[in-house]
């Protein structure tokens, strides 16, 4: 019906709203420092960590596990 429509609209608005929250409080530290970051990025370069072998880096495996931890409301 459309109050169940409304209602989970605004379900999703609320869970949108909530995450916009939690990052802007917590996001900093979820993420590694932009330095650390770097160290790794170069690391897997240096490395070959090219293409689908990229996945397996350790900047992606660390950026992945906090976007897993931490996903985007549908």
């Amino acid at each position: 019906t459309a109050r169940d429509t409304e209602e989970a609209a605004a379900l999703t608005e609320k869970a949108a709203t909530q995450y916009i929250k939690d990052r802007q409080k917590y996001g900093t530290k979820t993420y590694p420092q932009l330095s650390e970051q770097f160290d790794q990025l170069f690391r897997d370069v240096a490395a070959g960590k090219f293409g689908a072998d990229s996945q397996t880096g350790e900047w992606y495996t660390t950026i992945k596990e906090v976007k897993d931890t931490n996903p985007k409301p549908s």
